[in-house]
């Protein structure tokens, strides 16, 4: 072994001793004439091997670090193992492994009892604790050396703490795949590329009867039905390739027997192929069922939608007793049944206390609840369950679209219920439908409620509204006669006295008659006006097609003749419209009328008639250059009796407006206007389309 210095740490090669004066040349020749073996040559010798140890010691990619025999602290430790455990080297030197804490004393004592017998230890795990706390694991080999010059143990690590890692994560999901393997629901089949059996897991071999030995080597196809193999060939083949297709087929039984599966598959790293084959017998069975119970139920409504639901559900369960429930009374606390089915036959509705049934616990749940067996024992209160015998109970809460109870769906049997996920389904599937049927038929109900009431209101108000239209014909007819007799003796009295006695009288005594004939004049056209407005008011529309362009004419030269002056209308295209041909003349009449009228102040007095075209309506405009109006009192325009300007401006009897806006209004339309003070003004009505 190589001999070295005292300094601790790090091994170094012996000083040569300084040799005595020589000169060079005799040297040279001692050198020359010494032999090979000789002493100068085995020192270049040991130089060469000291050398070579250090370099490898320093530069090793492996801790390495060498201790004492006689007290185990250590002289001399490597980079790697200083970077490795994260202690420095100036805190490891001379120190015990057990007292910097990075090797437990329990672990390293049997290796150096195995190393002083042995000579050297190989590949031992051992665990190092870092100095940052963190766990590391090494494979530690050891081997006796002379250290300067004292016996001395080194230590050589190879780090496996990430392959040690590896190794347990590889265990670990292996021994997750051998347990959803060997316990999953679902037949499992581990299959090549060429499709021959390698494993099969329990459920397989159950459910096809073949023991595990009978079916590894085998072909796939020992497992399936021959004629789908031809069938779905293509889809087959891409689900046994690992692609997203899945497939129903028969699988063939060890006894010749045939089950429906479904069949996926994918493909596994190696290249071998996982196949999930699923049992769906039950499925096609409860696939059946609800087809059945569907067909028996989908055209019904009402009372027949309940007995036909709970007498398929009697039928195709098979279930005792069925029925649908409706929750009533002021506190919820009792049940109306909607329909029943006993022992196969329709039986009378019922009602029944919710407190001490097995009901309550499904409605205040807000879910479904199972009893398979001693339903009647568990509720001794429901004498209902005693008397017919029930030893099986399903119920689930039936809720409307606000979420609330509102009844509930039963089916009950005198045998314990075996098959509980079938019921349950069965019961849940079917009781949307049956909450929305049971919700449909109360709105039903309420709106057949408020059609009567609305029946008896509108008898009311057509009979509160007849006696009206009664007294406004006794309205009219008063106005008719009984005040037109005064006003025609008073307009003939005045008549009298200006022809027989007017050279008799006083200039004032003859201006106090031209007044009275003035306003007896006026007050015959506020008598006209008001029975055009009640006969606006109360007779039927007669809607036809309207030719309004024609008719915005006819009432513009009226009142343009009337006035007998000239005025400027254009008339711009005006769409037709339903209406009442005699009332929406009457609108363009009094409309142009305004018009005329109010612009008479004018030296060139225009008016312009138009229209467009709403999303559903069609809006016509009459705009004249008049005196206008201010725009803050637009609102009292239409109202009966409101005038903006005075009997001195401008006569009228406020009353043409008011019976313009009745007339839009019973069309369904609306009227509107704006203007300003000596800038004219735009009165505007909009009808339907």
């Amino acid at each position: 072994m190589p001999t070295t210095t005292r300094k601790r740490g790090r091994p170094a090669t012996r000083r040569r001793s300084r040799p005595a004066a020589r000169s060079a040349k005799a040297q040279r020749a001692k050198g020359t004439a010494r032999s090979p073996n000789g002493q100068h040559g085995a020192e270049g010798q040991l130089q060469q091997a000291q050398s070579s140890f250090a370099a490898a010691f320093n530069h090793s990619p492996d801790p390495i670090a060498i201790s004492r025999l006689a007290d185990h602290r250590l002289v001399a430790v490597n980079d790697t193992w200083v970077r490795l455990n994260g202690y420095p080297r100036e805190q490891a030197i001379g120190r015990t492994s057990a007292e910097i804490g990075v090797w437990k004393t329990e672990s390293r004592t049997p290796m150096l009892e195995d190393l002083r017998r042995e000579g050297y230890v190989n590949n031992r795990l051992v665990a190092f604790t870092c100095a940052d706390g963190s766990k590391r694991e090494s494979l530690i080999s050891g081997a006796l050396i002379e250290f300067n010059g004292e016996p001395c143990a080194m230590w050589l690590g190879r780090d496996v703490s990430e392959l040690r890692s590896a190794q347990q994560a590889l265990s670990e999901s292996e021994r997750r795949y051998r347990t959803l393997f060997d316990e999953a629901l679902d037949g499992i089949v581990v299959l090549s590329p060429a499709g021959t059996i390698l494993d099969v897991n329990a459920v397989t071999c159950s459910d096809t009867g073949y023991a595990r030995d009978e079916l590894i080597g085998q072909p796939f196809q020992l497992l399936l039905e021959p004629a789908p193999l031809e069938r779905y060939a293509g889809t087959l083949a891409e689900a046994l390739a690992g692609g997203t297709s899945r497939v129903e087929v028969k699988a063939r039984r060890r006894d010749g027997g045939l089950i429906p599966v479904e069949i996926r598959a994918g493909r596994l790293p190696d290249g071998n192929v996982l196949a999930f084959v699923r049992e769906i017998s039950a499925r096609k069975r409860a696939e059946a069922l609800l087809a059945n119970l569907a067909r028996g139920v989908s055209t019904e409504l009402g009372g027949a939608f309940f007995q036909s639901l709970v007498d398929h559900l009697c039928r195709e369960l098979p279930a005792d007793h069925a029925m649908i429930g409706e929750v009533v009374g002021p506190g919820h606390e009792r049940v109306r049944t909607l329909a029943f089915c006993r022992d196969g036959a329709a039986a009378p509705n019922f009602e029944y206390r919710l407190e001490g049934s097995p009901c309550i616990n499904g409605i205040q749940q807000r879910g479904t609840v199972f009893y398979p067996d001693k339903a009647a024992e568990l509720f001794p209160r429901d004498e209902g369950l005693r008397k017919l015998g029930v030893e099986g109970y399903v119920g689930t809460s039936l809720q409307n679209s606000q979420g609330e109870a509102i009844g509930i769906l039963v089916a009950m049997s005198r045998r314990p219920i075996r098959r509980r996920a079938l019921w349950v389904s069965i019961l849940e599937i079917f009781a949307a439908r049956a909450a929305a049927e049971i919700e449909r038929a109360a709105n039903e109900r309420r709106i057949r409620e408020l059609n009567l009431s609305l029946e008896r209101r509108v008898a009311e108000r057509t009979a509160e509204l007849e006696a009206a239209n009664r007294e406004l014909e006794s309205f009219s007819y008063s106005v008719s006669h009984d005040l037109r007799a005064p006003l025609r003796a008073v307009t003939g009295f005045a008549a009298m006295l200006r022809s027989q006695h007017a050279a008799a009288l006083p200039e004032a005594a003859r201006h106090q008659i031209e007044r009275i004939e003035a306003n007896a004049a006026r007050m015959g056209a506020l008598i006209d006006d008001l029975l055009m407005l009640s006969r606006a008011s109360m007779q039927a529309l007669k809607r036809r097609p309207t030719d309004m362009e024609a008719l915005a004419r006819m009432a513009a030269h009226e009142a343009t003749e009337q006035a007998g002056r000239a005025v400027e209308v254009v008339i711009h295209p005006l769409p037709a419209v339903q209406g009442d041909h005699a009332l929406l003349r009457q609108v363009w009449a009094n409309l142009l009328g305004n018009a005329v009228k109010y612009s008479r102040g004018r030296d060139a007095p225009r008016i312009e008639i138009g229209a467009r075209l709403l999303e559903n309506a069609v809006e016509y405009y009459v705009r004249d250059n008049g005196a206008g109006f201010d725009p803050r009192h637009a609102s009292r325009l239409f109202s009966l009796f409101q005038r903006l300007h005075s009997e001195e401006e401008f006569e009228g009897t406020g009353v043409g407006l008011a019976l313009v806006e009745r007339i839009v209004r019973r069309h369904g339309g609306q009227v509107g206007a704006e203007g300003a003070p000596g800038e004219g003004a735009t009165f505007r009505f909009s009808l339907p389309a």
